[in-house]
C-alpha cells in the first residue's frame, strides 16, 4: 500500500481518491443514505473552494471539513424547522370553531388548576402564574426545594388525569394544546403563564408521540411542512428508517410484557415512602429527577442502551445510596425499590493510646464501605472532641484518623440504631521507619515518590479517601510511621513514570525499588485499511489476575532484594482510538509478558519481545472479523416497542446490544454479508432456556449502507396474582414479590391493599413465588389467587465478650442456621460504642455460632434460640481464647501438589465455621515442615491428606487436642504403596 503524505495540490482527483473514506466517516454521523451523500458532496465542494493553506495529510483536513459541514447542517436544519413550525399557523389559520375549541381547552386547564387541592393549587399558581422559581417558592413557603418539585409533579399528574376525563383520548387534547405552547410578544400574562403550564402538562407525552402526532395530518397537512423530515411523519415499515426522536405506537396485539419506562420507589428502612428524594444518573444517560409524595419518580430512560445505569439516590435526613440498575436484573413492569438508611451523627473523643491525653487538630474522615469518597470530614478540638455527620443508622462504617506524630488508623464502627454512646478512639504512635525509593534498574534515588494508606487493594492509584503518608525528597528519602495493624496491601507506592507497588516496610533502612514503565502507541485499522475510531484498546498481562511480582526485577536485571510481601500492580490501561485510529498507552510494565486487547473486534495481540523500561514501542493493529457497517432497528414485544437484548451473529463472530425502553437499538462494527438477529426480553437474558419464539431473523448487510430491521417477538402471557398479609390477616403494602422459573425472575410490589399481579410468560410452567418472611410457594399461571402470610422480622442485639476478662470482642463472625436448614453466613461485624450489634432475622428456632478465629476464639454454639415475631432480644456470648495448635512434619517435604486437612469427628461442624465456606474441615498449610492453626477447640480430630486425587496415609491418622499445646504435634506421611 502506498503511504499517504501531505499534499498541497487539492484537485478533484485527490478528493475522488478519498471519497470512499469520506463516505465511511459520514456513515458514523448521518444515518440517512441521501443525507450522507449530500454531506460528502458538500464537504468535497468546500475543500475545493477553500483548500488547505499548508501541507496537511488529506484525511486530516477532510475530516475537519466534513465534521464542520455536518455541524453547520444540523444548526441550519434546526433553525429551518423552527421557522416552518412558526409559519404553520400563518399558512393554515385556524377556523373559528378550532379557536373556540382551543379557548375551551384553555378554560378547562385553568379551571382544573383552580380545582386542585392545597398545597398543589398554590404551588402551581406561584410557579406558572406568579413566575416564581422552585427555590423562591420553597423559601416563601418554608419548605425544602425538593418538596416544591414533588408538589409540582403531583399536580401535573393530576391535571393530565383531569384532562383525560374531560376530553377522552389523550392524543386529542395533546394536539389541541400544542398551539398554546408558543408565547407571542403581545400575549397577556395569563396567556403566557398558560403556555408555560401547557408545556409542562404535555411534558414527556409530547416526545413519546411520533413527530407525526406533533403535526397531525388532520390539522396540519403534511405537504405544508415539506421541510420537516418526511420519514418522521409516518410510522416506520419493515426495513424502513427508525425515528430516534420518538417511536410511533404499533398496533396492539396481545398485552405487552414490559412498558417503555421505569419507576423508582424510594423507601425508608420501615418501607415508608420518602417524598422529595432526588435521583441522579451518570454515565451514558444523565438526568436529575425528584420523587413525588408517594416516593415514586419516573426515570427518563429513552436513550438507555447500555448494560448498567449508575444512580445516586439522596434525601435530606438520609444517607445517599449508589445503586446500579443492571439490565436483565429487574422487571420493567415493576418499580425498582431503593432503601435509604437514616443519617445519624457520630461524636466522641480522640485520645493518645499510650498517654490517654486528648489529640487536638487531627483530621477525621467518615468512609462508607460502599463509597470511596469520604462522607464527611471533621477536625478534633482542643479536648479531642469530634463530630461526623452522615453515618447510616445500623450500618458498619470506617473512621480514619490522621493525627500528627501518630499512625494513620482506620477503625470500623457499628453505627447504633438507637441513642448513640460517645465514641472513644485511641490512636497509637507506631514505629517511625526511614528508607528510600530507588530505580530498580539503575539503583538511583527517585524524588517525588508518594506513599499512601489505601485499603482498596485493587487500585494502582490513590482514591479520594487515601491518606498521603510520605513523599520522597531529592535523595529518595522516605519517613513512614506505621502501626502493626497496617497490612502489606494497605500501603500503596506510586511515582510518575513507574509502576505502582504495594508493600509494608518493616525495618529501618528499607528500600523500595520501582520499575520504570514503557509506552505503547500505534494505529488501529480495519481490514480495508481504514482508521478504526472509538475502539477501546487495553494493555494487560497474560491472564487476568496475574501479578508480575518480583520477577519484574529479575527480568530487568536488578539485584535489589525485595520484601516477600511486595506486590507490583499490573496496570490495565484503557484508551480509545481517535478519528485517525490512533492510540497511546503509557504506564505499561516492562520485563513481563503483556498483550494488547482490542474490544471492538475481540482480538488479542501479544507484545513480544517484552517491553523494556522507558521504551516507546509502536504497534499498528488490524482489527479482524468485524466490519465497519451498522444496523439500526426496533424491537417489538407483542406489538409494543420494548427494551430487550438483541444478539447479532455472523460466520466467525458476533456481538450483542440492548434496545432502549423505546425499542430502538444500534449495532456497529458489523461485516457486510448475511447476519442473523435474535431478541429476548430483559428478564430472559439470564434464563436457562430461551423464549419459545426466538427464531433468528436473517438480514443482508451491504457495504457502505446502514441496514434497518424490525424484530417482532410474540410471547403468550399469563398472570400470577395474590395478596400478602400478616399472620393476623392484615395487608402488607410495598412488599417485594418475586416469581422465578428456569433461572429468570419477574418482580412485583404489593399495593396499599397488599395485592400484587405479575405478568409472566404462560409457558414458564410452575413458578416459585418468594416473599421475605414467608416460605416460598409454588404457583401456576392463571391459577387461583395466592394468599401469602408473612412473619414480621425479629431483632437480635448481640454482645460478644472475652470469657476471662469481660472485655468486648470486636470483629467477630456470625453464622445462623434455621431449624432444618443450612448454615447462613451473616458476615464479620463490628460493635457499636455500647458493645452491641443488631441483626434482623426471620422468626423461628435458630442455631447460631459466634467466633473470632483470627484472634484465637473458636466459634461458640448457641442452640435452639427461639425468636418470635417482633421480638427484640439481647444476647451476650462469651468467647474463650485458646492457644494455637502447632504441627511438625517428621519427614518433609510433602509431595507437590498436596493438601492436608483436619476434620472434626463430631457431627457438629461449628469448630470450622470461620468463613463463608463453613464446613467441617480446616486446611493445614505447611511451611518448611511447620504449620499452625488458630482457634481449634479441644477434641478428637482426623488428619487427611491427598495428592493428585490419591490419598496419602498420615501417622497418626487421628489426634487428640487438649488444653496443653506447648509441644507441636508430630505427624509423618508415607506413600500410598508403602503400606
Amino acid at each position: 500500500m502506498t503511504a499517504r503524505g501531505p499534499v498541497t495540490d487539492w484537485t478533484a482527483t485527490t478528493l475522488l481518491a478519498e471519497r470512499d473514506w469520506l463516505r465511511s466517516l459520514a456513515t458514523r454521523l448521518v444515518r440517512d443514505e441521501a443525507e450522507r451523500d449530500d454531506l460528502v458532496q458538500e464537504a468535497c465542494l468546500a475543500a475545493l473552494r477553500r483548500p488547505a493553506t499548508e501541507a496537511l495529510d488529506p484525511r486530516r483536513w477532510l475530516n475537519a471539513v466534513l465534521r464542520n459541514r455536518w455541524r453547520f447542517a444540523r444548526r441550519t436544519d434546526a433553525r429551518r424547522r423552527e421557522r416552518e413550525l412558526a409559519r404553520v399557523d400563518v399558512r393554515h389559520a385556524p377556523s373559528a370553531a378550532e379557536l373556540a375549541e382551543q379557548a375551551e381547552l384553555q378554560r378547562v386547564l385553568v379551571g382544573a388548576v383552580l380545582a386542585l387541592d392545597e398545597p398543589y393549587r398554590s404551588t402551581v399558581l406561584l410557579r406558572y402564574f406568579g413566575d416564581l422559581s422552585a427555590r423562591a417558592i420553597a423559601k416563601r413557603e418554608g419548605v425544602p426545594e425538593g418538596t416544591v418539585r414533588s408538589r409540582l409533579k403531583r399536580a401535573l399528574d393530576q391535571l393530565r388525569e383531569e384532562l383525560d376525563r374531560e376530553n377522552g383520548e389523550r392524543r386529542v387534547w395533546v394536539l389541541a394544546l400544542v398551539p398554546l405552547m408558543r408565547r407571542e410578544p403581545v400575549s397577556a400574562s395569563v396567556a403566557a403563564a398558560t403556555a408555560g403550564l401547557v408545556a409542562l402538562v404535555l411534558g414527556g407525552l409530547w416526545w413519546r408521540s411520533a413527530r407525526a402526532a406533533q403535526l397531525d395530518a388532520a390539522a396540519v397537512p403534511t405537504e405544508s411542512i415539506a421541510g420537516l423530515d418526511a420519514q418522521a411523519a409516518s410510522a416506520p415499515t419493515k426495513g424502513g428508517r427508525i425515528d430516534r426522536e420518538g417511536v410511533p405506537a404499533a398496533p396492539h396485539g396481545t398485552e405487552a410484557l414490559v412498558r417503555a419506562g421505569l419507576e423508582l420507589l424510594v423507601l425508608d428502612p420501615e418501607s415508608q415512602p420518602i417524598p422529595g428524594a432526588s435521583v441522579t444518573a451518570r454515565g451514558d444517560v444523565a438526568f436529575d429527577v425528584v420523587a413525588d409524595a408517594d416516593g415514586v419518580c419516573s426515570l427518563p430512560l429513552v436513550g438507555w442502551r447500555s448494560d448498567y445505569l449508575p444512580l445516586r439516590v439522596d434525601a435530606p435526613g438520609f444517607v445517599h445510596v449508589d445503586s446500579t440498575l443492571d439490565r436483565g436484573g429487574f422487571s420493567w413492569s415493576s418499580p425498582y425499590v431503593v432503601y435509604l438508611p437514616r443519617s445519624v451523627e457520630l461524636e466522641g473523643r480522640l485520645l493518645d493510646a499510650e498517654t490517654r491525653t486528648p489529640i487536638a487538630h487531627a483530621e477525621l474522615l467518615l468512609v462508607l464501605q460502599s463509597d470511596e469518597r469520604p462522607a464527611d470530614r471533621s477536625q478534633s478540638g482542643a479536648d479531642g472532641a469530634f463530630r461526623l455527620r452522615g453515618a447510616p443508622q445500623g450500618w458498619e462504617v470506617q473512621v480514619e484518623v490522621r493525627a500528627r506524630d501518630h499512625v494513620v488508623q482506620r477503625r470500623r464502627i457499628q453505627v447504633p440504631n438507637g441513642a448513640g454512646v460517645p465514641l472513644e478512639l485511641a490512636v497509637e504512635r507506631g514505629d517511625e521507619l526511614h528508607g528510600r525509593a530507588v530505580d530498580a534498574l539503575t539503583h538511583l534515588p527517585i524524588a517525588g515518590v508518594q506513599v499512601y494508606r489505601e485499603e482498596n487493594g485493587f487500585r494502582d492509584a490513590p482514591s479520594e479517601s487515601a491518606a498521603l503518608l510520605a513523599t520522597s525528597d531529592a535523595t529518595g528519602g522516605l519517613v513512614l510511621r506505621l502501626g502493626e495493624e497496617v497490612q502489606p496491601g494497605d500501603v500503596l507506592v506510586t511515582a510518575v513514570g513507574y509502576g505502582a507497588v504495594r508493600l509494608r516496610p518493616r525495618t529501618d533502612g528499607f528500600e523500595i525499588p520501582l520499575v520504570a514503565t514503557a509506552t505503547v502507541e500505534g494505529v488501529l485499522r480495519d481490514v480495508a485499511g481504514r482508521p478504526y475510531e472509538g475502539s477501546t484498546v487495553m494493555i494487560a498481562p497474560h491472564g487476568f489476575g496475574e501479578e508480575p511480582g518480583p520477577r519484574i526485577l529479575e527480568a530487568v536485571g536488578s539485584e535489589l532484594l525485595v520484601e516477600p510481601n511486595a506486590r507490583y500492580l499490573a496496570p490495565r490501561a484503557n484508551v480509545t482510538t481517535d478519528d485517525q485510529g490512533r492510540f497511546r498507552i503509557e504506564g505499561a510494565f516492562a520485563g513481563v509478558a503483556t498483550r494488547l486487547l482490542v474490544f471492538a473486534s475481540r482480538m488479542e495481540h501479544p507484545i513480544a519481545p517484552p517491553l523494556q523500561p522507558r521504551e516507546v514501542r509502536r504497534i499498528d493493529l488490524t482489527a479482524p472479523r468485524h466490519g465497519t457497517e451498522s444496523i439500526t432497528g426496533l424491537l417489538r414485544i407483542n406489538g409494543e416497542p420494548a427494551p430487550g437484548r438483541v444478539q447479532c451473529r455472523w460466520p466467525g463472530g458476533g456481538t450483542d446490544t440492548w434496545s432502549g425502553p423505546d425499542g430502538v437499538f444500534e449495532i456497529h462494527g458489523v461485516p457486510s454479508g448475511a447476519v442473523e438477529l435474535t431478541a429476548w426480553p430483559d428478564e430472559y437474558v439470564r434464563m436457562l432456556a430461551r423464549p419459545p419464539d426466538t427464531k433468528p431473523t436473517r438480514l443482508d448487510v451491504i457495504a457502505g449502507q446502514i441496514a434497518h430491521v424490525e424484530l417482532d417477538l410474540v410471547l403468550e402471557l399469563g398472570t400470577i396474582a395474590g395478596r400478602v398479609t400478616t399472620f393476623a390477616g392484615e395487608p402488607r403494602p410495598r412488599v417485594s414479590v418475586v416469581a422465578s422459573a428456569r433461572g429468570a425472575s419477574w418482580r412485583g410490589l404489593t399495593g396499599d391493599d397488599g395485592r400484587f399481579e405479575l405478568r409472566v410468560p404462560a409457558d414458564g410452567g410452575t413458578y416459585q413465588v418468594a416473599v421475605q418472611g414467608a416460605e416460598p410457594v409454588q404457583a401456576g399461571v392463571n391459577g387461583e389467587e395466592l394468599v401469602i402470610a408473612t412473619r414480621t422480622s425479629a431483632r437480635l442485639r448481640l454482645r460478644v465478650v472475652d470469657a476471662a476478662t469481660g472485655a468486648v470482642v470486636d470483629r467477630a463472625t456470625l453464622f445462623v442456621r434455621p431449624l432444618g436448614r443450612a448454615w447462613d453466613w451473616k458476615g464479620e461485624f463490628s460493635v457499636d460504642p455500647a458493645g452491641l450489634v443488631e441483626f434482623v432475622l426471620d422468626p423461628g428456632r435458630l442455631d447460631i455460632t459466634v467466633g473470632k478465629v483470627d484472634d484465637g476464639y473458636p466459634p461458640v454454639l448457641v442452640s435452639g434460640l427461639l425468636l418470635t415475631e417482633d421480638d427484640e432480644r439481647e444476647l451476650t456470648v462469651e468467647l474463650e481464647k485458646v492457644p494455637a495448635v502447632q504441627f511438625r512434619l517428621a519427614n518433609p517435604p510433602l509431595p507437590s501438589p498436596c493438601w492436608v486437612r483436619i476434620e472434626g469427628t463430631s457431627a457438629d461442624p461449628t469448630f470450622a465455621l470461620r468463613d463463608m465456606g463453613g464446613g467441617s474441615s480446616v486446611d493445614v498449610h505447611f511451611a518448611d515442615g511447620v504449620a499452625e492453626l488458630l482457634a481449634i477447640p479441644a477434641g478428637r480430630y482426623r488428619l487427611v491428606a491427598s495428592s493428585n486425587r490419591k490419598p496419602i496415609p498420615l501417622d497418626p491418622p487421628e489426634i487428640e487436642i487438649g488444653a496443653d499445646r506447648s509441644q507441636p504435634i508430630e505427624i509423618r506421611w508415607q506413600r500410598a504403596d508403602a503400606r
